[in-house]
């Protein structure tokens, strides 16, 4: 093989490998707004209230990266508090519950402890759930992944949701009982049956875009020649990878 040969072979190696090392990204996040943008529509109800609050994301542009993924940012990304002071603490974040969760439906179910002030009785210890449901814009669900199967993702959270279309809904309704694992019922409804003084309802979901960038073409740069027998060097072959994060926090 002569040396013209040689160095051909060599750069067609060298783009291969390097389109092959792009494919597989880190991803980025958790993120708002997404590389492409998004144009984000709160609900109108609240978590606590009949059916939940469902948020919408429109006007996602796949073109602009490779992958994207929705879901919590992390796992202390959800609370729920309902005492006076109306902020989530630490003993308040909820944890996942992979068993009552349904990832195949598009369904995740995290639960926690609060407490509740009765007028006539005190504080009680309120056992509280939040259910994380996911469509597509056909209202069709969008089925969670576990995040240790997802390439490239080194987070905490423990699913995330792949978003393929252009736009989607997210879910949201809160819950509570004074019996761990039965009897829940929706916020609204909870504070309905007690003897409050004043409703505390703070239902904090702090989620986020996961995203990687598309892989960029090859440069098609002409190589340099260098004056040492006719060996033409190796340059001018470059890649970039653009990646872009956001961040979403619902409440």
């Amino acid at each position: 093989m002569n040396i013209r040969r040689l160095v051909a072979a060599i750069c067609a190696s060298a783009l291969v490998l390097v389109a092959t090392s792009a494919d597989a990204g880190t991803l980025v996040g958790p993120a708002f707004p997404p590389p492409g943008n998004v144009t984000f529509t709160a609900g109108a109800s609240n978590p606590g209230a009949v059916g939940g609050k469902t948020n919408t994301y429109s006007n996602l542009n796949p073109s602009a990266y490779d992958r994207l993924f929705w879901g919590p940012s992390d796992a202390s990304a959800v609370g729920i508090s309902l005492d006076p002071g109306n902020v989530v603490t630490p003993g308040e974040f909820m944890n996942y519950d992979s068993a009552d969760s349904n990832l195949a439906a598009g369904k995740l179910v995290f639960r926690g402890q609060t407490s509740l002030f009765d007028a006539v009785s005190g504080f009680h210890n309120i056992f509280t759930q939040l259910t994380i449901s996911v469509f597509d814009s056909s209202s069709n669900p969008i089925a969670f992944t576990p995040s240790g199967s997802i390439s490239g993702f080194t987070g905490t959270s423990a699913a995330l949701a792949q978003i393929t279309g252009t736009g989607f809904q997210v879910n949201l309704y809160a819950e509570g009982s004074y019996t761990n694992g039965s009897g829940y019922l929706n916020l609204d409804k909870l504070y309905g049956d007690a003897n409050t003084t004043g409703k505390f309802e703070n239902v904090s979901v702090s989620g986020g875009f996961f995203s990687d960038s598309p892989v960029a073409a090859e440069s098609s740069t002409p190589l340099p020649a260098a004056a040492l027998g006719g060996v033409v060097l190796l340059g001018g072959l470059s890649t970039r990878r653009r990646t872009r994060q956001a961040r979403f926090e619902a409440q």
